[in-house]
């Protein structure tokens, strides 16, 4: 039974058409994952969904009685409020009904006439065992560690957590909350490979639907049992897991370009005999009709392709000596996030530091970075060159648009090499007059990493760079990380990624 249908979808940002005629399909109980190249539009699809944004033409038809959960990694919270506190939120309701329940009681201890009282009581504790009240606390603490939200601490304000815990608690929550139809964007980007197993298993399991955006071929692969491809402005479905879509996708784009290259033979041989053909005498009405046969033919379009980014940084190159000296080094903020950490990295060196989400690696960075204090210990970088530093979460100011931002870091260059360089890093041309903050997670990526592109450096610092970028992104990004000669330090939750690029993997925590 459908349980959501969009019809004939279009929508475009400015000069930039993200769907053109598109539709979509989901079942009750059915588990989706929305695949599609960065910027594609996959995150305003599910705003569109949520109501969030209206398309400019088609329909969205949800069934009614459907609760839709969306996971809104940068919703706002009460940073007074304490974990426990927003969890508890999930079901504000049925808490409340607990909150009269106990009024009931209370005023039948305190009155004599307790009859009416007491049935009223009765009735609403009825309401909260029917609802499950009494699992609530149960189910709670299950995600909550599953998601390494426990390890926290309940009583932690949400003001103390970083951005990746913050959005592990906005994550639980929702599951907590389990919705009719679940919407999820990037729902790994901030979990270890612990925490994303135990996801893929409680969503193996989810009773409900959902629609979950990933580039994360690994998570797809077990929960879907479709995915929907959003490309060149249209939605294509197809049944089965994640490689089992791929190799339909692959079939389907072969079986494409044998008949276009059999039409274009066909058009070819046509032409050609029109040609030599339309001057004779003898010849030239059956030459007339063969070209009157070539204009009426339905012209097959060639396999749309997108084009890969191509990322390069050059390099400062130093004489072989330690650039990087840790010692008993304390990070943190009022207290210690660890045991006291020692190592040490050479120039054209490249390290990898992983660890679960939480542990301080960006704590570890922002310290190395300056941008915070040690706790205590010793560590030594060598500025003797130049740091890029590619952050994990950067806030965008309003009106900053990709050619902006370079503009603002390179004031001297012209302003076809900024262009060529968010070009190489396939930043569409429609895009780089368009704000940062309308951009998706891995077009802002892209365009951080143009600008790392533009000036030789002699150290890379890289917190999470493949958060948001598509396959063909972290293939590029992994071929220019190997070929860069300085020194690099790369955080990453992606093991693949951390070992295709890496020399050396420190771990935290372990």
């Amino acid at each position: 039974m459908s349980i959501l249908e969009m019809e004939h979808l279009s929508h475009a940002f400015g000069d930039v058409i993200l769907y053109q005629d598109a539709s979509l399909r989901l079942n009750a109980g059915e588990h989706m994952g929305l695949i599609g190249d960065n910027g594609a539009g996959k995150s305003t699809l599910l705003k569109i969904i949520m109501g969030t944004f209206l398309p400019d033409a088609g329909s969205l038809w949800i069934a009614p009685r459907y609760r839709l959960g969306y996971l809104d990694q940068q919703a706002r919270l009460n940073p007074l409020e304490t974990i426990h506190e927003y969890l508890k939120s999930a079901h504000e309701r049925l808490y409340q009904v607990e909150r009269q329940m106990e009024e009931k009681y209370q005023q039948a201890a305190e009155n004599q006439d307790q009859g009416a009282l007491l049935q009223q009581a009765a009735r609403l504790q009825e309401t909260l065992e029917r609802e499950g009240f009494y699992e609530i606390e149960y189910q709670m603490e299950r995600i909550a560690r599953g998601l390494g939200v426990y390890a926290m601490g309940y009583d932690t304000p949400m003001a103390q957590l970083s951005g990746g815990q913050r959005a592990k608690v906005i994550l639980t929550k929702l599951l907590l909350e389990s919705p009719d139809v679940l919407l999820m964007d990037e729902p790994t980007n901030f979990l270890d490979a612990e925490q994303i197993q135990w996801l893929i298993q409680f969503l193996q399991n989810y009773p409900g639907a959902f629609i979950v955006v990933s580039h994360n071929q690994e998570f797809l692969e077990p929960i879907s049992q479709c995915i929907s491809d959003l490309a060149f402005g249209k939605i294509t479905t197809y049944r089965g897991s994640f490689l089992a879509a791929m190799r339909q996708k692959e079939f389907n784009r072969q079986q494409k370009l044998r008949l276009y290259e059999s039409q274009q033979k066909q058009i070819q041989k046509l032409e050609t005999y029109i040609a030599r053909n339309k001057v004779r005498a003898s010849t030239a009405a059956m030459a007339k009709s063969r070209e009157k046969a070539l204009a009426k033919m339905e012209r097959i379009a060639p396999p749309a392709s997108t084009g890969a980014p191509q990322f390069r940084f050059p390099a400062i190159r130093m004489a072989p000596q330690v650039v990087l000296e840790v010692k008993n080094l304390q990070i943190g903020y009022e207290t210690p996030l660890l045991p006291p950490l020692t190592f040490k990295m050479k120039s054209e060196e490249s390290v990898a530091i992983c660890g679960f989400n939480g542990v301080g690696k960006t704590t570890l960075l922002n310290t190395l970075m300056g941008r915070l204090p040690k706790l205590d210990g010793f560590f030594y970088l060598c500025r003797a060159g130049s740091i890029a530093y590619f952050e994990q979460e950067t806030k965008w100011e309003r009106q900053v648009t990709p050619l902006s931002y370079l503009r603002r870091l390179f004031p001297d260059r012209r302003e076809g090499e900024l262009r060529g360089a968010l070009a190489r890093a396939a930043v569409k041309r429609e895009h780089m007059r368009q704000e940062m903050v309308t951009l998706s997670g891995g077009e802002q990526a892209k365009v951080k990493l143009a600008s790392m592109s533009l000036a030789p450096h002699s150290f890379l610092i890289l917190d999470e760079p493949t958060n948001h970028l598509d396959e063909k992104a972290k293939e590029a990004l992994i071929e220019a990380l190997r070929s860069y000669h300085g020194a690099l330090i790369v955080v990453s939750h992606e093991k693949a990624f951390c070992q295709a690029v890496a020399q050396r993997i420190i771990m935290l925590g372990s």
